[in-house]
């Protein structure tokens, strides 16, 4: 049987998916690379944001669609399905898995046991230049807004001889560009006696020409048994294998926001980490999220969240406006008016797009040594700087590492020319 397969939203459900596919490829099914010749398709769900909940029920029509004219087995995956289990099951003859239970769909397809070591050990990747690891399922918070909570539940981490195994082989079939990626990198291991730090000295003594990233770190999660461990990061970082990239999200400028929002620190606590790290890595690439319009957010809130961007200056800045989800304590607060949280979404992105343009054109007529692994838009292709900031190439070099020129500098990327 040949399998046809969607993910959605973030790097932990892309690896979610490859998983999948590993798996059943374990069992005889066969990887279709496009829809019309499969004999089943998969949607890999994500339930983070409204709109994002909409595109999935969209996509899960229009394969409805398709299995009229062409008959094909539906299976639907990720959070959507515990966040929306009732609509979903509206859905006639669609098989529902949470994710990540492989025991439902072994008992679904009738598999083999499912064995995590060995599809971490013979992973099967859906890209051919970047390869994302997962480290750990679920994370220890419990932010009111938050429906991936619900879908992923508590903190699952899994050993560092499981990850190594799978890092391992991704460098010794070529990739590059690898990721570690969570809900919450930062507390991977406290619920087995170990930490991130572990988990980077081991990986950084395996030898290879490569460059790391690891995903978001919540600010909380900097401190170890109460001790802030920023420091030990720093020093880690420093390795010219690790990207120079870190993603904090704050989420509000303001501590009040922050307590109703259940986010277990303060902006002080958030600068001083920031402000560490930009001090101690040169070039370092600081990556942020702000919801904006929150239930409670009143015009004194959301000032402070401007202050706060516009003092630390984030290479990148994820805007989103709050919408309430499903099974989450802010599901009972009144929203904020549209207009308003619309107006205040649009005068934080031009400060934004301000400010990271200003920091983009530091870089025009650099050259630097990247690594070409991505598509970029309208045929274009994407390298990463050191520092995980994006550069289009017109020219084909996936797979490589070159290095190039900046000619010139926009809000989200950098174009540059590679140099012979």
């Amino acid at each position: 049987m040949r399998v046809y397969i969607e993910h959605y939203g973030c790097a932990a459900n892309r690896v979610d998916a490859e998983h999948i596919i590993t798996y059943l490829e374990q069992n005889g099914y066969t990887f279709s690379k496009d829809l019309e010749s499969a004999d089943m398709a998969i949607l890999a769900t994500c339930a983070v944001k409204g709109h994002t909940e909409a595109r999935m029920f969209t996509r899960l029509k229009e394969l409805v669609k398709i299995r009229a004219k062409n008959p094909i087995k539906i299976i639907v995956t990720g959070c959507l399905v515990p966040v929306q289990k009732s609509k979903l099951e509206e859905f006639e003859e669609v098989i529902l898995i949470p994710p990540r239970d492989f025991n439902a769909l072994e008992t679904a397809l009738n598999l083999s046991s499912y064995r995590e070591e060995e599809i971490f050990r013979n992973h099967r990747r859906m890209d051919d230049y970047v390869a994302p690891i997962l480290i750990s399922e679920g994370c220890l918070g419990a932010c009111t807004y938050c429906a991936t909570k619900y879908a992923r539940g508590n903190l699952v981490s899994f050993p560092i001889e499981t990850i190594l195994s799978d890092f391992k082989q991704a460098v010794e079939n070529g990739y590059k560009d690898i990721w570690y990626t969570s809900q919450d990198t930062g507390v991977y291991g406290k619920d087995i006696g170990k930490n991130l730090i572990d988990l980077l000295k081991a990986t950084l003594e395996v030898p290879g020409d490569y460059r790391l990233r690891v995903g978001m770190m919540n600010p909380n999660s900097f401190y170890i048994n109460g001790e802030n461990y920023t420091d030990e990061l720093i020093e880690l970082f420093k390795d010219e294998r690790m990207y120079k990239f870190f993603h904090i999200p704050v989420q509000s400028g303001s501590d009040k926001v922050l307590r109703e929002m259940k986010r277990p620190y303060t902006v002080k606590q958030f600068k001083d980490i920031f402000f560490k790290i930009r001090e101690s890595i040169p070039d370092v690439v600081l990556s942020t999220d702000i919801i904006v319009g929150y239930a409670t957010e009143t015009e004194k809130d959301f000032q402070q969240t401007f202050d706060l961007i516009k003092e630390t200056k984030p290479d990148i800045v994820n805007i989103s406006r709050f919408t309430p989800r499903p099974h989450t304590e802010a599901i009972k607060l009144k929203p904020l008016d549209g207009k308003i949280v619309n107006a205040r979404s649009k005068e934080l992105t031009e400060l934004v797009d301000e400010i990271i343009l200003e920091n983009n054109r530091k870089y025009i007529g650099r050259k630097e040594r990247i690594f070409v692994g991505e598509t970029g838009f309208r045929g274009n292709f994407k390298g990463r700087l050191s520092n995980y900031k994006p550069v289009i190439l017109e020219e084909d070099a996936r797979g490589k590492f070159v290095r190039v020129e900046i000619k010139d500098a926009f809000p989200t990327y950098l174009k540059g020319r590679i140099q012979d």
